[in-house]
């Protein structure tokens, strides 16, 4: 939790000031919005290919894939602040949908490997109150810092919150041993791996269709939803809490 506290109090800093800054480069919320959906398109082929390939990677090296990714992410917008090219905001949306997709099969490899079954539910909740914290301080933190530092001071502030993290994770034993679920290898094709979502989705449709509907509500507070942020925390005091107190209800519930 404290590791995940880090790495995600990171990325809600970027998660708050990234839409509004690319906004600002890209001179329009169109542009803004195909440069942020990239990572999402990036993620669900990852989602596609990355099963296959993770078959014999731990939990320790997928945290570590997704802090690197992380890094890599911050180390590509610091270049953005210089040279607000397309091609770069398009390589970090790219590492930035591959970092989730990493974070994502970790965290839940980590729970279902070391939490019973029984007692998963609560373990998600607890996971899922420090991720809402990290986001509930991030857009505070990143607004105010865009507004008083400069976008630099943004990305710094990002990849040294998730180097913390990292420094979590070695000290809570990320070097430890980690056991590794051998499996047969199989040849990677995207075809396999779209017939196993058919046969799933036979079954679990009711909460994909829940998921896209609150995804779809998510994505709009976390693009157009950062940008009114941005520019109500620089009319007002009281402004940078637009964000802030959407992520509240999940620390709570």
């Amino acid at each position: 939790s404290t590791v995940l506290f880090f790495v995600y109090l990171g990325d809600g800093i970027l998660s708050d000031w990234a839409p509004a800054f690319v906004q600002e480069s890209m001179g329009g919320s169109l542009l803004m919005g195909i440069v942020i959906s990239f990572s999402s398109l990036v993620g669900f082929v990852a989602d596609l290919v990355l099963p296959q390939f993770l078959k014999k990677v731990n939990v320790r090296k997928m945290i570590v894939l997704a802090i690197g990714s992380s890094l890599i992410f911050c180390g590509i917008l610091y270049w953005t602040t210089w040279w607000p090219w397309v091609v770069l905001f398009l390589a970090a949306m790219a590492v930035w949908g591959v970092y989730y997709e990493f974070l994502g099969f970790g965290g839940q490899q980590f729970v279902s490997e070391t939490i019973p079954a029984h007692a998963r539910a609560g373990a998600w909740a607890v996971l899922g109150a420090f991720r809402g914290l990290a986001y509930f301080l991030g857009p505070l933190l990143g607004s105010y810092l865009a507004i008083s530092k400069g976008n630099r001071y943004v990305v710094v502030t990002a990849a040294v919150m998730v180097l913390i993290g990292y420094l979590f994770w070695l000290l809570s034993g990320g070097k430890g041993k980690n056991e590794v679920v051998v499996e047969e290898p199989e040849q990677v094709s995207i075809f396999v791996e779209a017939k196993h979502w058919w046969m799933l989705l036979r079954y679990v449709w009711p909460v994909v269709v829940i998921s896209l509907s609150l995804g779809i509500l998510d994505a709009t507070f976390w693009t157009t939803g950062t940008v009114f942020s941005d520019n109500l925390a620089r009319s007002s005091a009281w402004g940078g809490w637009f964000l802030p107190l959407y992520e509240l209800p999940m620390v709570v519930t």
